[in-house]
């Protein structure tokens, strides 16, 4: 969240009043410094492109509908996300689109100076390719745009998790809260849109697994990919990704592990029983579902059969 503007940390750290110790205020103020000078950088943007938060809300077939990966977490979303993008016909967001949302078609010239030096070449929980141009989540995005995302409380305050865990499903929002998620996220789609011009957007966010149902309210004409992978793996994985990511870039403290345990099996059941009765709902030829397994032992058998069973 180094690169989010003040308003989004302002509404980070006030509402609810969150409670930094000490301990964490060197990281906090690093933090608001750099997200000051991308506040100033990205205002011009802000304000010439203020219509995407507007314009598209009640005409989403404006643009082409997307492609949404789903999967909890550690699922193997990633791994199809970036096969996926070998193919030119499509167009995954990537970091430099994600981490700052609010600026950069304009800006990105000045901000990859603050951005690029702090970007390592591979991920941190894994050795994947990582870096500006590499595909990233929409929900980095509705985080550093607008705040509309569980991962504020899953990385930066682990002891707000709760609170901002109600933006993976939505189901506990207020009716302010998920009108925010819905214009930020059409918002989103819409901008990296005309970005993508006429190549089909792909995009992948483990909570959006937990969002069918709205997801498919805001894009009728979505269509879906869901993986899935052997749970006893998908927790292990999970279990280590929040112990690390705590540790990175929180500014309170982490959670205890038998908290992040009880906390993550319970969201990953609900997560994908979220999926099962909203996946009844998803009109025919619109949703294709894979093992992570599988394709790991045959990617390009099991591509061509997604592509067979979504029209692709």
């Amino acid at each position: 969240m180094a690169l989010a503007p003040l308003d989004v940390w302002a509404r980070l750290l006030f509402s609810p009043r969150a409670i930094i110790p000490i301990r964490y205020w060197p990281r906090l103020l690093f933090a608001l410094a750099t997200s000051f000078f991308s506040t100033l950088l990205t205002l011009p943007e802000r304000v010439l492109c203020y219509g995407f938060l507007s314009g598209p809300r009640s005409s989403p077939d404006q643009f082409r509908a997307p492609i949404f990966i789903l999967g909890y977490y550690r699922s193997g979303t990633t791994h199809l996300q970036y096969l996926l993008s070998r193919d030119p016909n499509f167009f995954s967001p990537a970091w430099i689109h994600t981490l700052v949302p609010q600026g950069f078609i304009l800006t990105w010239t000045f901000l990859r100076f603050f951005l690029i030096p702090f970007m390592p070449s591979t991920r941190q929980v894994d050795p994947m390719l990582f870096g500006p141009d590499a595909p990233s989540e929409d929900d980095f995005a509705l985080n550093n745009w607008a705040l509309a995302s569980a991962l504020a409380g899953r990385a930066v305050l682990p002891q707000a998790y709760q609170f901002y865990a109600r933006f993976h499903d939505l189901r506990d929002l207020t009716a302010s809260e998920l009108s925010r998620w819905r214009r930020y996220q059409v918002a989103f789609v819409h901008k990296m849109s005309v970005i993508a011009r006429n190549k089909t957007l792909l995009i992948k966010s483990p909570s959006h697994t937990a969002r069918v149902r709205w997801l498919l309210e805001l894009f009728p004409q979505a269509k879906f990919i869901h993986v899935t992978r052997d749970p006893g793996a998908v927790m292990r994985s999970n279990i280590a990704l929040l112990q690390l990511v705590q540790r990175l870039y929180n500014v309170s403290d982490p959670l205890p592990p038998e908290t992040i345990e009880s906390t993550l099996v319970h969201e990953y059941l609900a997560t994908e029983q979220s999926y099962l009765e909203a996946r009844t709902s998803i009109p025919r030829g619109q949703i294709a579902e894979v093992r992570f397994q599988d394709l790991l032992a045959d990617p390009v058998s099991e591509i061509h059969r997604i592509y067979r069973e979504l029209a692709l």
